[in-house]
């Protein structure tokens, strides 16, 4: 069995403080990383709320759009008021 001198024990503590320092760090920077994830969260629970509007209004002009007269009906109107317009003048003195 090898036993452990003091240089390889000093070794052993300088790699676990070293190991100890990254780890702080990387902490720190996860930290950073959830705060940003935090903002981000939040932007897209604005933004989804902005899409669940605009998806709203969509359908409401969806549905207007709907009611609108088509192509036929506007041409059939308009030949409507024409054969009256001329029936009008060809009745009246």
């Amino acid at each position: 069995m090898m036993s452990a001198t003091a240089q390889d024990q000093q070794e052993l503590t300088d790699l676990l403080r070293g190991l100890g320092t990254r780890l702080d760090r990387i902490d720190a920077r996860l930290g950073s990383v959830e705060g940003r994830l935090d903002r981000v969260d939040t932007r897209f629970e604005k933004l989804e709320e902005k899409v669940g509007r605009i998806g709203n209004d969509i359908a409401e002009l969806k549905g207007r759009i709907s009611q609108l007269p088509s192509t036929i009906q506007l041409l059939g109107f308009v030949l409507a008021v024409l054969a009256i317009s001329g029936a009008v003048r060809v009745f009246t003195p």
